[in-house]
């Protein structure tokens, strides 16, 4: 049998350093927000108020449940750097022990 999680994806200015992208993220998972944080490098290309754009931010995917989404989703733009930040989510089928788990962390 399979379970579901939430992901939500962001991304942060490529200026902060490792230790800056911590500290973002921190409240979230201390927070029971999320269970699991993952975050990288990439290189993204898009267009800002009319201008092109092509620099090096970071990548961050956050694993929670349903119940704790609204809440994720509100800290998330409230204490985002961007003025028109990148959020998006999707529920995904994951391993019913994988989503137990995140259940348990977000929930428990």
């Amino acid at each position: 049998m399979a379970g579901e999680v939430v992901v939500v994806s962001t991304t942060l200015p490529g200026s902060l350093n490792e230790d800056g992208v911590k500290a973002f993220l921190e409240p979230f998972v201390n927070g029971r927000l999320a269970a699991c944080i993952q975050r990288s490098k990439v290189s993204s290309s898009y267009i800002w108020k009319g201008e092109y754009c092509d620099e090096e931010e970071w990548k961050i995917e956050l694993k929670t449940s349903r119940s704790r989404l609204a809440e994720l989703l509100t800290l998330l733009a409230e204490s985002h750097p961007y003025e028109e930040p990148e959020i998006t989510h999707t529920i995904q089928g994951a391993s019913e022990g994988y989503a137990d788990w995140v259940t348990e962390v977000t929930e428990g």
